[in-house]
Order: structure tokens, then C-alpha cells, then sequence
């Protein structure tokens, strides 16, 4: 059986920007954890690898942005905490743009399969979520979790968030 292997694994992981900072404009943004392959590296250790567990840690915003990219066709965008700064008399003293740190590789086709099988990981009788009611009440929560975190302000892409 020949699968992906830890090295290609870790070269997408790395290619959707995991083990490195956003540059979110706020301090104290931490890198994450990656695996060092060439340290003691066993075939064991890539199954923990392959599913998240390990030598592996990952921030909440770089995963975000991440699944963001995703979402978007494939752009890992820096997120900022504002989109704009205002003076006392409610005029815009500066404007924050939209910086794009990569664009992931991956064919936009291959993106869309992606995204219908996470849709689809939560939407159809198929899931793990048999109980329909059930499903609908988890979701709707999760829902208003990140409404109550982030925001994507009007008129931005997906990626670009307003961290509350």
C-alpha cells in the first residue's frame, strides 16, 4: 500500500500556511507545531499525522484561514482585526486591504470536490449526524458560535475577517 507519506503531507499542510503566522495585526500570534521528520520518524507516527494527531499543532486562525482558502478557490488571505480606522469625527484615517499570503496550487476542481464533501459530511443522511432534528439544532449553534467571534463584514471575501 502506498499512500501520501509524511513528507507530502507536511508539503500541503505547509502549503496551506499551517507552521506559520498569518501576521495578524494583533501580538502574541503563535506558529504552531510541525513534525520534524528526520527526527525518529516511524511509519506509526504518519498515521497519527495523517489525522491531525502527534507532533502537530495548529492555531485556530492559521486552521481558518485555511478552511477559508478552501472555501474561496484557494486564496490564504491575512486576517486583521479591522477593516478601517476612524477618527473622532468618523473619518477614515485608513483603510486595511486585503493582503493575499499564497494561493494554494490545487486545481480548482479539486477544491470543489473538497468543499462538497465537507458540505456533504454535515448535510446528507449519510453523515455522522443521522438524527435530522439533531443535526439541524448542532449546526444552527455552531452558527451563531462564529457569528458571535467573527464576522465578515459586507462587501468582503470569505477569508477577510473582523475577529470581535
Amino acid at each position: 500500500f502506498k499512500g501520501l507519506g509524511a513528507r507530502k503531507i507536511k508539503e500541503w499542510i505547509e502549503l496551506f500556511n499551517w507552521g506559520s503566522k498569518t501576521g495578524i495585526d494583533l501580538p502574541g500570534e503563535g506558529e504552531g507545531i510541525l513534525p520534524d521528520l528526520e527526527k525518529n520518524w516511524r511509519l506509526g507516527d504518519t498515521y497519527h499525522f495523517s489525522i491531525g494527531q502527534g507532533m502537530l499543532s495548529i492555531p485556530p486562525l492559521q486552521e481558518t484561514a485555511a478552511y477559508a482558502a478552501i472555501a474561496n478557490g484557494g486564496k490564504i488571505f491575512q486576517p486583521h482585526a479591522v477593516q478601517k480606522i476612524i477618527n473622532q469625527n468618523g473619518e477614515t484615517v485608513k483603510e486595511i486591504e486585503p493582503v493575499i499570503l499564497k494561493e494554494i496550487p490545487a486545481l480548482k476542481s479539486n477544491l470543489e470536490v473538497v468543499r462538497q464533501g465537507m458540505r456533504q459530511a454535515v448535510t446528507t443522511p449519510e453523515s455522522h449526524r443521522r438524527d435530522a432534528r439533531n443535526h439541524h439544532r448542532l449546526r444552527h449553534r455552531r452558527v451563531i458560535e462564529v457569528r458571535q467571534n467573527a464576522v465578515a463584514l459586507p462587501g468582503t471575501q470569505i477569508g477577510q475577517l473582523l475577529i470581535l
